[in-house]
């Protein structure tokens, strides 16, 4: 549980709590067939919210109870998966590794403050899509030591209770309010490594290249709020990232 008190420059207090209990199960298995390596399995996890905001008056009086805390009240968030993954060598020193997910993931919020009505309202949404990834790795020495590989890989991140529903100041300067027309954010990756492991000394370098569509960020909304600037998560951004290091 996390809890909050806030007092502001009149002395009035705000007491803030919000309560988030997960429960998961994560199974994963192995099989070898002709084909290579077949690694499966399935994920599945629920968290459950609760969250609450009372405001006080300096003289330490309750003056209202809010909709919601810091998130909306009576929220869940559920996602579940299943996945499968093959190793398979095309020659003994080429090895393919593909693989694909389903994912699951849904948002429910019982209670929490309409920025535009100011008013109790619910929320309900849920999300599904497949991804994939596929790399080829070749053993350029013929004796395990050095590897040059490369790979394509899907993902995505649906929003979040916080994303959806979030109330109260963010950042020194900015008040967030809930924003529940949002979509996932999804990413394609694209990476090339080279690796060598001997004996006495290891070293790898990558690069990888990230195109993001749908980024969730924080974006002004034109309004303030008691001297502060309102803020509301949007799909506001698509861009790229890139990054040569040395991990493998």
């Amino acid at each position: 549980m996390g809890f909050c008190l806030k007092l502001t420059s009149n002395s009035k207090q705000q007491r803030e709590f919000f309560d988030s209990t997960m429960q998961g199960i994560d199974l994963q298995f192995t099989t070898h067939s002709a084909w290579g390596k077949w690694t499966y399995g399935l994920d599945a996890y629920a968290d459950k919210v609760d969250s609450g905001r009372k405001d006080y008056l300096a003289n330490g009086n309750l003056d209202k109870v809010r909709i919601q805390g810091p998130i909306g009240d009576d929220a869940r968030f559920n996602q579940a998966g299943v996945f499968v993954q093959i190793n398979h060598y095309l020659t003994p020193r080429t090895e393919l590794i593909v693989g694909s997910r389903q994912n699951w993931v849904s948002a429910n919020i019982g209670i929490y403050e309409d920025p535009i009505s100011k008013t109790a309202a619910s929320y309900a949404q849920h999300w599904d899509k497949a991804v994939s990834a596929a790399r080829l790795s070749w053993d350029t020495t013929g004796d395990k030591s050095t590897y040059l590989w490369g790979g394509v890989s899907q993902s995505f991140r649906a929003p979040n209770i916080a994303d959806l529903s979030r109330y109260g100041a963010s950042r020194s300067t900015e008040f967030e309010v809930a924003a529940t027309g949002l979509t996932p954010e999804t990413y394609l990756t694209y990476e090339l490594g080279l690796k060598q492991v001997k004996q006495d000394y290891y070293w790898c370098i990558n690069y990888y290249y990230t195109d993001i569509s749908d980024y969730i960020a924080s974006t002004p909304t034109g309004n303030q709020i008691n001297g502060l600037t309102e803020v509301s998560k949007k799909n506001a951004a698509s861009g790229y990232m890139h990054r040569v290091g040395g991990q493998p």
